[in-house]
């Protein structure tokens, strides 16, 4: 009976470490974050005051709001700062359908929610802002002419080879995508910090040859100039360049 005990023991804290090393990772993707907010969604079997930063706060939350309403599972939709010293945070959560919000204040004695929760609106279900019309005055740019010519190439299936560097190969797409113009732009092309790369941002409506869409992409297309002074792309990425 006591071996037993002790396995079970055994397995409780293994349980309990697995999950407490998956909340650090939690911890160490939301630091990699641009912005100061994360989704978190599941049970939290440790305790909150063992553990550091917005994994902390979140699991602090998701305690007081079971402990508010026992018989639910409250689900985690929002978490932001409120703050820059990152010792207050705001938690959207849905508690029997319903969205709730509550406080998490850092003390010396750990996370706490100070307050009940208040009804809350859940977040808009998107929240990006249209790119304005492309200047005028890109038509007549190489770094423009470049990203746009690679674009058409890009989504109709065609050979890029002409508008990348001879040292990129840029993503396979799985669908074809022949049906498409360009909608918005940046007003200016943003450059890579510390850097001779520039990236030309559009928003372009496009629809799959499979009949998918029409709906409204972006790609910000890094350009840079090769040995010869040609303009190439190097580089498709999803988000602007990180301010320097």
């Amino acid at each position: 009976m006591a071996s037993d005990g002790k396995r079970t023991a055994l397995r409780r804290a293994l349980v309990i470490l697995g999950v407490a090393v998956g909340l650090v990772v939690v911890v160490v993707a939301f630091s990699r974050c641009a912005t100061p907010s994360t989704l978190y969604s599941g049970s939290v079997e440790v305790d909150p005051n063992q553990l550091v930063g917005p994994t902390n706060a979140t699991a602090a939350a998701y305690r007081a709001l079971a402990d508010w309403a026992p018989d639910s599972e409250p689900v985690l939709v929002e978490a932001v700062w409120r703050d820059r010293t990152a010792t207050s945070m705001r938690v959207v959560a849905l508690v029997d359908g319903s969205a709730v919000q509550v406080l998490v204040e850092q003390t010396p004695n750990g996370w706490v929610v100070p307050h009940p929760p208040r009804p809350a609106e859940l977040p808009p279900s998107s929240s990006w802002w249209p790119l304005d019309d492309p200047p005028s005055a890109a038509a007549t740019d190489g770094r423009w002419q470049t990203a746009t010519g690679f674009l058409e190439a890009w989504l109709e299936g065609g050979d890029t080879s002409r508008w990348v560097a001879t040292s990129y190969r840029p993503p396979a797409l799985a669908a074809v995508y022949p049906d498409w113009e360009i909608t918005g732009a940046e007003a200016e092309f943003l450059q890579v910090p510390g850097s001779e790369t520039y990236v030309v941002a559009i928003e372009y409506s496009a629809a799959t040859a499979g009949g998918g869409g029409p709906r409204t992409w972006r790609v910000y297309l890094a350009v840079a100039q090769d040995a010869a002074g040609r303009w190439a792309v190097t580089g498709v990425a999803h988000g602007p360049p990180p301010a320097q």
